[in-house]
């Protein structure tokens, strides 16, 4: 089956669409009608981009997999009941930026990931163990968290520090 676009100015969208089919307008002996020629019409509708569309379930998808603690801290109230998509995106950045913690990863000078072995100082510095295995101090106006969190490497540094 082909299917074509066609596009009819507002005026003349009487002329051509009958409630589900594709009319033809004729003229006869002085007599205007319409023939249905029984085409079935669907109005086009002009698709939501595939970024907004990949956008939003990639905050869907971050939001289903947080810790009920997280969820809390950053949203403090029912983010899909509330929120606009912009608002709960909005929150969610402004909480991954303020809320660095053992155990997250991070992205370092742009490009280097990194695990939070320290999260914070009164500074406002972390310990992070890079990808090369290096252990470095750095600002938290350096770090990018991606929005995963290691709950395994968290519970170890408990572990060392309680023994």
């Amino acid at each position: 089956m082909a299917k074509y676009v066609i596009e009819i100015p507002d005026e003349r969208v009487g002329d051509f669409v009958g409630s589900t089919h594709l009319l033809m307008p004729y003229t006869m002996a002085g007599h205007m009608g319409h023939h249905d020629t029984g085409l079935e019409l669907t109005p086009y509708i002009e698709p939501v981009g595939k970024a907004i569309e990949d956008r939003v379930w990639e905050l869907a998808r971050i939001i289903s997999t947080m810790e009920y603690e997280d969820f809390k801290s950053c949203f403090a109230c029912d983010v899909y009941g509330l929120l606009s998509y912009q608002e709960a995106k909005a929150k969610y950045d402004a909480w991954l930026k303020q809320n660095i913690r053992e155990g997250d990863e991070v992205i370092y000078n742009s490009r280097t990931k990194a695990i939070v072995l320290i999260p914070e100082t009164k500074e406002r510095y972390s310990t992070i163990l890079t990808s090369e295995f290096a252990t470095i101090c750095v600002s938290h106006d350096d770090l990018e968290k991606t929005g995963r969190h290691f709950k395994n490497v968290a519970e170890l540094l408990k572990k060392i520090k309680e023994e």
